[in-house]
């Protein structure tokens, strides 16, 4: 790459949202371990262009039979939702390829704002009485109006009973589906089942895009299932797709609200674990396919690490809790960076191999690039050493062995 491109792309991250999360960084770590990261961010060259499904493939994906199609239920709590993205959110859905879906809105507004917004957009019909019951323009969406703001948590375990799919996906209110998410989802899960697999969850690969989606930043490439990184990071985000029973079964708890959705993966992965040991990570299925965007604006926990700082407070206690059941309570966990935890190790109770908490100091290569060159940098974890992976992906002589792991941004 020239130059200028190089300084360009270094320039484009030198923006407010990125100010922020060095300067909270910078409290939590210190000017070396921020000076290290900072210059890492700032030489990383990678440009990332989303490349939508193409038509002819959506046209063919829509086009299929299915002998036994699995449901979809997407879950959506609404709080004062924004006129625009509301409908960005829901004609996401609607656009899908696949569609054996249904959508669940559960509005926590205190008012009738986002019913009135919805009918004015024509998802929703105008009730003849005041007392008549809320009526779709699409059967496939269920509106909820629910009598209390009673947090993401409390409001979205609302929405649950009504969910009626095998299935049940998380998608917050102002972010967007790929128009082959469920798809992908649905292929997935089958070919799970004609394996003889009944998939615990499952969750894809996922992108940042700005207020209006003109500009599509920050992929997020995961790792297959991986036990030591889920431990450091919930990298696992969006998008989740889970067992409906399983989620209904688990629920969301109120304590942990800002990471209900971390808490929830991590008894999620506790229940696969007790129950088939190791043999139960096959039940956790990685789609490795951009299947939603994180909507970054202001108020987003993507855009503004300190608009819910709670939440990384959540995380840990929810981290703290899963030692805890697993038998580990005595293991000393605390905020590496925003969603960046560290502190566990230890035997997992159930069989599994032994615990590494870990967190990957040199992400962000995107996938073709790490297969090429293997992974490149340093594992850093608890006080019992510095772990390094040479660049062939193999761990340096003398080292603990631990699992590569690539975490996503640490605000994601």
């Amino acid at each position: 790459m020239l130059f200028y491109e190089k300084l360009e792309v270094s320039v484009a991250k030198l923006n407010k949202a990125n100010l922020k999360k060095t300067l909270y960084y910078l409290q939590r770590n210190g000017l070396r371990e921020t000076w290290i990261s900072v210059r890492e961010r700032l030489t990383e060259t990678d440009r990332y262009f989303y490349v939508p499904c193409p038509e002819e493939e959506l046209e063919r994906q829509s086009c299929r039979k299915w002998d036994n199609p699995v449901t979809l239920s997407i879950v959506v709590p609404l709080y004062r939702t924004p006129e625009i993205y509301l409908n960005r959110m829901i004609t996401s859905v609607m656009q899908q390829s696949y569609p054996h879906w249904e959508l669940i809105l559960a509005d926590a507004t205190e008012d009738h704002s986002v019913e009135e917004t919805l009918t004015n957009q024509g998802f929703l019909t105008e009730r003849l009485l005041e007392n008549a019951e809320t009526i779709a323009a699409d059967a496939r969406i269920h509106y909820i109006h629910l009598t209390e703001n009673a947090g993401i948590a409390a409001n979205t375990n609302q929405a649950l009973p009504y969910a009626r799919g095998e299935y049940i996906g998380l998608l917050d209110h102002d972010d967007v589906l790929t128009p082959d998410a469920l798809y992908e989802m649905a292929d997935a899960i089958t070919k799970a089942n004609d394996r003889g697999v009944r998939v615990a969850f499952a969750y894809s690969d996922e992108d940042k895009c700005n207020g209006d989606e003109t500009k599509y930043y920050d992929p997020n490439h995961k790792e297959d299932f991986n036990y030591d990184l889920i431990l450091s990071n919930n990298y696992i985000c969006h998008f989740l797709v889970m067992d409906a029973d399983l989620m209904k079964k688990l629920a969301f708890r109120p304590e942990c609200d800002g990471a209900q959705d971390y808490d929830l993966v991590l008894r999620a992965v506790s229940e696969v674990l007790a129950a088939d040991g190791r043999s139960g990570e096959e039940r956790i299925l990685h789609i490795p396919r951009v299947l939603y965007h994180w909507r970054c604006h202001e108020a987003s926990t993507a855009a503004n690490p300190h608009s819910k700082k709670y939440a990384y407070e959540a995380g840990l206690r929810a981290l703290q809790d899963h030692a805890a059941e697993r038998g580990r309570g005595d293991q000393t966990c605390r905020i590496l960076s925003v969603t960046i935890y560290r502190g566990i190790t230890g035997e997992t109770g159930c069989g599994c191999r032994r615990w590494q908490s870990a967190v990957w100091e040199k992400p962000r290569q995107d996938r073709r690039r790490q297969n090429d060159c293997g992974r490149k940098g340093v594992l850093r974890g608890t006080a019992e050493g510095l772990w390094r992976l040479s660049s062939s992906g193999g761990a340096v002589p003398g080292c603990r062995s631990v699992r590569p792991s690539l975490h996503q941004d640490p605000v994601s």
